[in-house]
């Protein structure tokens, strides 16, 4: 991309044009219909009416208006007029994070946490951003601040639009996660319905003091963010307890889902035995297994670019661990402030629904677990795994009895689990073990490609093929980067 159009003017346009021009970008213009001057900062002003003379040949237009993170209709405004008043139908429209790529940024003080699902990320989280608040605010210029702004702008954006959408068809809770880097999951649900949408293109740890998101850890993404100054820090657990607590945790959406089967009591026999159809399953306790020893293999190639933090250790030694993670962090706290973070957040709950089954701790796998399961482990290569990552499992005796099955599911179970089945491999790109009739699985192809959907109501799928025949959420999803 040799040349961009500008659309409008805001108070970061010198930053604009700064990031633009030093990566050897022209810019062709600033669209402004309401400035009689003749040009600003020497690039020539031109009337919006014009630009259709340009197509096809018209350059990418880059939305220069918006002045705040808050002003999220600005962008969609501006592809309304370009795309619908103007006619400029096959036009890039491009969100100005996407500057994000040229622009040197510096976050030092900031921080990225990497972990598995259900390997104690949450309770790192909280510490981390704990103590970062503690060791004082972070200084930045205007650039880092340019960028924030306007990362928080398109999420704010995206959420607003996909959110809209689907309470016009009557989705009465809609939430969002971070399962990947760079991109978000946007879920919700209606009385016995949900839908699921992955992965969302959003660049939240731009905005985030401390982001934290689930894929495996790779170079590239630690590259980017230690580029950009990030701390990475990678949650660690024993996997053998992150297999038994992805088996017991209920996705969000069915708290709104099923009001009446009251599963926010943490101990019920209904969580009770939905774990136990999960473990009990062997096909979904391999994919599982496979799953976390991906994770635990991938940090364990990284580990001298990520910092590894046991949960465990901020379980039951806090004081070493809490002092090692601010010195990770570089925050220079005395033990007495370590404490009073440590205190605010440990055995307590983190989290907006009770979705974890389990009281913090460690061992549950010991009674759910049987002999069974050891041997996939075994099979797996879990004894090597785990004496590299310092846990001790006694693979012959440390299990002694075999939990009894549960029964068959009946038709809300099996719902449940395969609405957990479909939202977990999604979000995690791992093989699918049960299948629902009622659920219906979408993925698409070019300009959203890899993008996933999933319901089990009909008008949520047709407003989910409604989405992504928009204009509007065309340059959402790929207006975020340079081409």
């Amino acid at each position: 991309m040799k040349k961009v159009l500008l659309w409008g003017l805001s108070p970061f346009l010198d930053t604009i044009i700064d990031g633009l021009t030093a990566a050897g970008i022209t810019i062709d213009g600033i669209v402004a219909d309401a400035v009689d001057a003749a040009e600003v900062h020497g690039i020539s002003i031109i009337k919006s009416d014009t630009l259709t003379e340009r197509e096809p040949t018209c350059p990418p237009i880059l939305v220069s208006s918006m002045a705040t993170a808050t002003d999220a209709d600005a962008f969609l405004g501006a592809v309304r007029e370009i795309k619908g008043r103007l006619g400029l139908s096959k036009a890039t429209i491009l969100h100005p994070v996407a500057l994000a790529d040229l622009i040197k940024l510096n976050f030092s003080g900031k921080g990225l946490i990497i972990g598995a699902n259900r390997s104690g990320s949450t309770l790192l989280f909280h510490l981390t951003r704990g103590i970062l608040e503690q060791g004082g605010p972070v200084s930045q210029g205007h650039r880092e601040q340019f960028i924030e702004h306007m990362a928080k702008n398109h999420f704010n954006a995206t959420i607003r639009h996909l959110t809209d959408a689907f309470q016009s068809e009557g989705a009465f809770y809609c939430g969002n996660g971070s399962t990947r880097f760079g991109a978000i999951d946007v879920f919700g649900s209606s009385h016995q319905a949900f839908f699921e949408i992955t992965p969302v293109p959003a660049r939240r740890y731009l905005f985030d003091t401390v982001h934290r998101c689930y894929p495996i850890i790779d170079a590239d993404i630690c590259k980017t963010v230690t580029d950009l100054g990030y701390c990475v820090l990678t949650s660690l657990r024993n996997p053998l307890d992150i297999i038994v607590s992805n088996a017991f945790e209920l996705e969000y959406v069915f708290f709104r889902m099923f009001p009446g089967k009251k599963l926010d009591r943490v101990e019920s026999d209904l969580r009770e035995n939905y774990g136990r159809f999960h473990l009990n399953n062997r096909a979904w306790f391999e994919e599982m297994a496979l799953y976390v020893k991906r994770n635990m293999e991938a940090w364990l190639q990284l580990q001298g670019v990520s910092t590894g933090i046991r949960y465990e250790d901020l379980m039951y030694h806090p004081g070493p661990a809490m002092r090692r993670l601010a010195e990770t962090l570089g925050c220079a706290l005395d033990d007495v402030t370590l404490e009073s973070i440590w205190k605010r957040f440990i055995n307590k709950p983190l989290a907006t629904f009770k979705a974890h089954y389990f009281r913090p701790g460690e061992g549950k796998w010991r009674t759910y677990l049987d002999r069974g399961h050891m041997e996939i482990l075994k099979k797996l290569g879990y004894p090597e795994m785990l004496a590299a990552l310092g846990y001790a499992v006694d693979f012959e005796t440390a299990v002694t009895t075999t939990p009894p099955p549960p029964g068959n599911p009946d038709e809300s179970m099996k719902l449940l689990l395969a609405i957990r089945d479909a939202v977990f491999n999604m979000q995690f790109q791992t093989r699918s073990s049960r299948c629902h009739p009622d659920i219906l699985n979408l993925q698409t192809t070019q300009p959203f490609e890899g993008l996933q959907f999933a319901t089990n109501r009909v008008t949520f799928g047709s407003r989910f093929l409604k989405i992504i025949t928009s204009d509007s959420y065309h340059a959402l999803h790929n207006g975020i980067r340079m081409p």
